[in-house]
């Protein structure tokens, strides 16, 4: 009965909670509890075996889990070691076979489909622990506290550095380290339970990375090394790292308490601060299932009638992490979806994703579509340039606020279906400037954000800008600042400019040399057909930055367009 009320508790943790809307694998935490459990039983063959299939098994969730385990493992065996001061030849052989077993088994199942450069993620030293991360009930979206205040950390230490105990655990924690401390035998306790203190101080500091922040002020900043620096992010969110040491605080604080006070006041206090647990995280459960809701979508017979007649689901992006994952993937399953992109996954391989990407471009630009296919449109401003490709020839819906492309018509209510939107106007004499917060702008097809600098990245070999421009009598001058992507390895960027299939512009770009990248031409009145114009970029040699070991950027880059004006030319 009390392991059941304790349980519970544990059962309660926000740190745990907090993964069920949006990381399905991460929310696996049973298995570090079975971690924590194998390092406490005696009986040696079987720890050995379960050591084996704790750490395969592991690597099928998720590889933070593995990383995790495989550390306790050695740190058992260190602990082995510290003990009978010899090192056993037959721990040495079957670690060996654990490693090979865990190396097959990741080769098995795909780890090893993308490169080393594509497991490096942005975020190292940012997702992370802050000292007040444990009594910080504020996530990246929701506050898991019905008492204690918003700390207000960063929003990415809200976000994977969370690890809120709750204000129930909180109680039962520092009223253990209270009497911990107090303690005549608290140095027994040490002793006995150093591979866990071991532990967790060696995953703490894991967790804390290479930036330490107590709330909003940085006490320690320490420069790595840029090889680490990458070998680091691989594990990007490094706050991850203090679970372990989450269930073992929570887990210590239990037992100790269990054993230091009388049964029937310990009865008293696990369900009070389980009545305090629930109190406070309640108000957040309340709000996260509205959250998760959201992300569900709802019955819809429009949407039913396109997958029923549709065999493919395509993302005209075609990212890795796909907006609509959420609302589409149960339908994707329900009409048995033979193919589809519409993914959400953390590492994938960018060069094939980018390639991928160009290719359904290129397919959009020369009307080649896939029959019995639903394309999702992400950008409204990719909407708009779709529809000035493909004008009546498709056909365009908004159901449940996803834009959707199809070539088969279905009989959907009249305001489903979205007619020919115009382009954004420009207004002339403007100098507008690009950057990543602008949602409805004068981008097309073939633009990627840019976390470097101001502008936007060209994004493959073909780009397109639209605009919608006032009725004029006179040709316009078009001025654009950009520059170009060039490097002692790629020393030359050719650009085209069309409007119409006509050549407008071409440009060469050459490194090391003194370029103009101020972009300027005509359009003569003559050629402008309606207020819609179309701006098209051939890049002919576009280059990654993965190629030339810059960065695991893998997109092909043209030019970082960072401002346009458009002018009436003066006589």
């Amino acid at each position: 009965m009390i392991s059941f009320i304790a349980a519970l508790l544990i059962l309660l943790s926000p740190v745990y909670l907090f993964r069920i809307s949006h990381h399905g694998s991460l929310v696996g935490h049973w298995i570090l509890l079975a971690c924590i459990y194998l390092l406490l039983i005696d009986h040696k063959l079987l720890k050995k075996i379960n050591w084996f299939f704790l750490i395969l098994i592991s690597s099928l969730i998720h590889l933070y889990f593995t990383f995790i385990i495989i550390i306790f493992y050695f740190i058992f065996l260190l602990s082995k070691f510290y003990v009978s001061r010899t090192i056993i030849f037959n721990d040495l052989l079957f670690s060996f076979i654990i490693i090979f077993s865990l190396c097959v088994t990741m080769y098995v199942t795909g780890y090893f489909e993308i490169r080393y450069f594509d497991g490096i993620a942005s975020g190292y030293g940012e997702y992370k622990l802050n000292l007040l991360s444990t009594f910080d009930p504020g996530s990246n979206f929701n506050t898991w506290s019905y008492i204690l205040p918003d700390i207000k950390l960063t929003t990415l230490e809200q976000a994977e550095g969370f690890n809120y105990f709750g204000l129930g655990s909180l109680i039962i924690i520092l009223l253990s380290f209270f009497i911990f401390f107090s303690s005549r035998s608290k140095f027994v306790y040490f002793k006995k339970n150093f591979i866990f203190i071991i532990a967790s101080i060696f995953f703490t500091l894991i967790a804390l990375s290479n930036k330490i922040s107590f709330g909003n002020i940085e006490i320690l900043n320490i420069e790595l090394n840029k090889y680490i620096f990458a070998g680091l992010s691989i594990f990007r969110a490094s706050g991850r790292f203090f679970w372990p040491v989450y269930y073992l605080i929570l887990i210590f604080s239990l037992v100790f308490l269990y054993k230091n006070i009388s049964k029937k006041k310990y009865i008293i206090l696990i369900l009070t601060c389980l009545l305090v647990q629930v109190i406070d995280i309640s108000g957040a459960i309340k709000n996260y299932s509205k959250i998760i809701n959201k992300s569900i979508i709802s019955e819809n017979k429009d949407l039913d009638n396109l997958f029923q007649i549709n065999k493919y689901l395509v993302s005209a992006g075609n990212s890795n992490y796909n907006p609509y994952f959420s609302k589409l993937s149960y339908l994707t399953e329900k009409f048995k979806i033979q193919k589809t992109n519409v993914i959400n996954l953390a590492r994938v391989n960018r060069k094939v994703l980018a390639e991928t990407r160009y290719e359904i471009y290129k397919n959009f630009y020369s009307k080649k579509i896939d029959n019995n296919t639903i394309y999702v449109v992400e950008s409204f401003s990719h909407l708009r340039n779709l529809q000035s490709i493909f004008k009546d020839e498709l056909y365009f819906y908004k159901i449940d606020n996803i834009w959707l492309m199809t070539s088969i018509k279905e009989e959907l209510k009249a305001q489903k279906k979205i007619q020919f939107t115009n382009f954004k106007k420009i207004n002339l004499n403007y100098n507008y400037k690009f950057n990543n917060d602008s949602k409805d702008n004068y981008l097309g097809l073939g633009w990627s954000y840019n976390n470097i600098k101001s502008g936007i990245w060209s994004d493959g070999y073909i780009s397109s800008l639209l605009f919608n421009i006032d009725t004029t009598n006179k040709d316009l001058v078009f001025e654009i600042n950009c520059e170009p992507y060039l490097n002692n390895n790629h020393k030359n960027q050719d650009v085209e400019i069309y409007y119409n299939n006509i050549l407008i512009k071409k440009i060469n770009f050459e490194f090391d040399k003194t370029n103009n990248n101020l972009i300027t031409f005509e359009l003569k009145k003559e050629l402008i057909d309606n207020n819609n114009v179309e701006l098209r970029f051939n890049f002919k040699n576009p280059g990654s930055p993965s190629d030339y070991r810059e960065n695991p950027d893998s997109k092909k880059l043209g030019i970082l367009l960072k401002n346009i004006s458009v002018k009436e030319k003066i006589i």
